[in-house]
């Protein structure tokens, strides 16, 4: 006999679940008819960000060991941080396309493009001398 989760228990979280699940509907019905009106190049951004998001919102990371897919719990301070990146992701991306959020500014110390680390003439003068 399979064992019983707090949902099944208390009809209480099954009411939460159920509206969460008929709220979650309609927000996809919504996105759905946003996805249609794109190109095939604006789907597959939108599906990138969608499994990216996905994969990091559930709280589990899925490496492959030995050909198999394990899914691992982390903790929720390492989702946290992978959200937080996520979150800056998106508005720094939104902003190389002309969308600028608040006041958001790139690092002065990386790279606009790929985030690497950018080293200031200063520093790259003391590294050669």
């Amino acid at each position: 006999m399979p064992r019983k989760s707090l949902v099944d228990i208390d009809p209480r979280l099954r009411s939460v679940t159920d509206d969460f699940e008929a709220t979650s509907i309609i927000k996809r019905d919504m996105a759905q008819d946003a996805y249609d009106a794109q190109d095939k190049e604006t789907q597959a951004v939108i599906d990138r960000i969608t499994a990216t998001l996905q994969q990091h919102a559930t709280g589990y990371i899925t490496p492959k060991i030995q050909g198999s897919v394990v899914p691992v719990r982390v903790d929720n301070e390492y989702l946290g941080y992978n959200l937080f990146y996520l979150a800056v992701e998106i508005v720094k991306d939104l902003a190389f396309v002309g969308i600028r959020v608040a006041k958001f500014e790139f690092p002065q110390s990386l790279c606009a493009s790929c985030s690497a680390e950018v080293i200031p003439e200063k520093r790259k003068a003391k590294k050669r001398g």
